[in-house]
């Protein structure tokens, strides 16, 4: 289906060796070095404990899988004055504490490597070989996703992918939307890289074009979550002082939904946690709290576009697609 070969101007990538289909999966792998990690640079955990779960985690692979693990990309071993300022820290963080724990297995070179490796691949849940071979690409054609069912991360093609054409992952799943600007300045500081995607080398029309988009999106993001903050969350259970607020936070989130599919570079995940379950928990306790009727239909509507992503995202019998087939009607299959 797919092979590793070099991709110009990328150094290594994969590419479809054949036509792959809409929610075709990809690949599928469990991950090493299982530590706990989460999105955001606050994952390189300045303590000892989660250095130690690096090394020791490294430790415990076996030979050809170390092998493996340290031919992926290493952001670190540009030139020190290239790094950003958050990498810095991380390095002077990390070697204190590896300065603090007993090698006697492993080279302090070689630990730090390791932390290093697992910096610039970690997902959620820890590294996985095969898919960190993937390339970035603001306008992905696949995704990753963490398949609790099995304990693996999946990748699925999210449209229809051609033989030869390169496939790409979207290393910014919570931060898709932003203005191509504020992409290339996210990926540089944390990837070490400048982007170069189909979406950020458009004509400078469609790069104003599609950026007053981000910025329509990002104030709707922004109006959600004051929203949220607001009213407490619990998934929109709160009580709320009227129905003309409820339907204003409905209708940003619809207008988000539009904008999602329309700009295509924001994450299908994102759109399914971020819009269509939020909109439907406050469409279907909204509508059990009052019995108004079009907030039951725009809870199936939601449900509806979440069960269709799910499907794409995780196959049709994940216990995620399942979820919201009955939440938005669907008989299970």
């Amino acid at each position: 289906m797919f092979k590793v070969q070099d991709v110009p101007g990328k150094g290594v990538g994969i590419v479809a060796t054949k036509k792959i289909k809409l929610g075709t999966l990809i690949i599928r792998e469990s991950p090493q070095l299982l530590v706990d990690l989460s999105e955001s640079e606050e994952f390189l955990d300045k303590s000892s404990k989660t250095t130690r779960n690096m090394v020791n985690g490294f430790m415990q692979m076996k030979q050809t899988d170390k092998d493996s693990f340290m031919k992926l990309f290493n952001k670190f071993s540009d030139d020190e004055r290239l790094l950003s300022v958050t990498s810095l820290k991380y390095m002077e963080h990390m070697k204190n504490a590896l300065e603090n724990m007993n090698l006697s297995d492993i080279s302090m070179e070689e630990a730090i490597a390791v932390c290093q490796i697992v910096n610039t691949n970690a997902f959620d849940n820890g590294v996985c070989l095969n898919i960190s071979r993937f390339n970035h690409s603001c306008l992905a054609n696949a995704e990753h996703v963490s398949n609790d069912d099995l304990e693996t991360r999946d990748v699925r093609a999210i449209k229809n992918i051609k033989e030869g054409e390169e496939i790409c992952l979207n290393y910014q799943a919570t931060s898709s939307y932003l203005t191509r600007a504020e992409r290339q300045k996210n990926i540089l500081e944390r990837f070490h890289f400048s982007c170069q995607c189909v979406a950020c080398e458009l004509t400078e029309t469609e790069i104003n074009q599609l950026d007053l988009k981000c910025l329509r999106y990002e104030e709707l993001v922004n109006k959600v979550n004051m929203y949220k903050r607001m009213y407490g969350g619990n998934q929109g259970k709160a009580r709320f002082e009227s129905l003309t607020l409820t339907d204003e936070v409905i209708d940003s989130l619809k207008k988000m939904y539009k904008l999602a599919r329309d700009m295509k570079i924001v994450t299908r995940l994102n759109i399914i946690q971020e819009i269509l379950k939020c909109g439907y928990f406050i469409s279907l306790y909204r509508f059990q709290e009052t019995g108004v009727k079009h907030f039951y239909e725009d809870s199936k509507i939601f449900a509806s576009g979440a069960s269709k992503l799910a499907k794409i995202l995780f196959g049709e019998t994940n216990s995620y697609t399942q979820v919201w087939n009955e939440r938005s009607g669907k008989s299970s299959q």
